[in-house]
């Protein structure tokens, strides 16, 4: 998951940052924090397949609940 927020301030808003890059197993590859910046970070695609085959949330579905 990569999330991108806005830093700094524009009038009376004060805009957090933090933006960040996290790996399908919950490893934070890159945070920025509270300052203005550009990072690279490497993200490997096949990690997605490795960690949806371990945790298979899927599994845990109830289509009864929601069906129309």
């Amino acid at each position: 998951v990569i999330g991108v927020s806005r830093v700094g301030e524009d009038g009376c808003i004060v805009y957090g940052g933090n933006s960040m890059a996290v790996s399908p197993s919950g490893e934070v590859l890159v945070e920025m924090g509270r300052r203005e910046g550009v990072s690279l970070v490497d993200i490997n695609p096949d990690e997605v397949g490795d960690v949806r085959r371990k945790i298979d949330v899927l599994s845990d579905r109830r289509p009864e609940v929601y069906s129309l």
